[in-house]
């Protein structure tokens, strides 16, 4: 009985961890997809960050690279179609990530690799980042928003 319990608990151990990595691939799609539109300018080196980054969530995690590529479409297609309501909603999805103080930080690096991807990041991106950042509850300066 006792083999059986731990086996369980084993099990709903190892789905309680893909449930994270799923929320935080999903945040980390919503992010980039935030950055990437920021400015109006879907360009591909923001596009090739945001692949770097799911290339290293799969490394750590084996992420289901076709579900999160979906979800970033997804994201993206709501704030080019409704802006502000895309906005609030993709917000709301990076806010799951607020009680894991690590994991937020996690992905405010995310978002400033896909800002800083095309060399040059702008006030919009800036301010996305810092929107995620108050979101999350980190203040941008501890986490490098403001260094050059």
């Amino acid at each position: 009985m006792r083999d059986w319990i731990d086996g369980l608990r084993s099990r709903l151990g190892r789905f309680r961890e893909q449930a994270q990595h799923r929320q935080f691939a999903d945040a980390a799609m919503a992010a980039c997809a935030l950055v990437a539109l920021s400015d109006k300018d879907h360009r591909l080196a923001e596009i090739t960050a945001r692949d770097r980054v799911l290339k290293r969530l799969d490394e750590e995690s084996s992420v289901d690279l076709r579900r999160a590529i979906a979800a970033y479409d997804r994201y993206a297609g709501l704030l080019q179609t409704d802006p502000h309501a895309g906005r609030k909603a993709l917000l709301d999805i990076v806010t799951g990530l607020k009680r894991d103080r690590a994991q937020a930080e996690r992905l405010i690096k995310v978002c400033l690799a896909v800002g800083h991807s095309d060399q040059r990041f702008s006030a919009k991106e800036r301010a996305v980042v810092e929107d995620v950042c108050e979101a999350l509850g980190v203040h941008p300066g501890d986490v490098g928003v403001y260094d050059l």
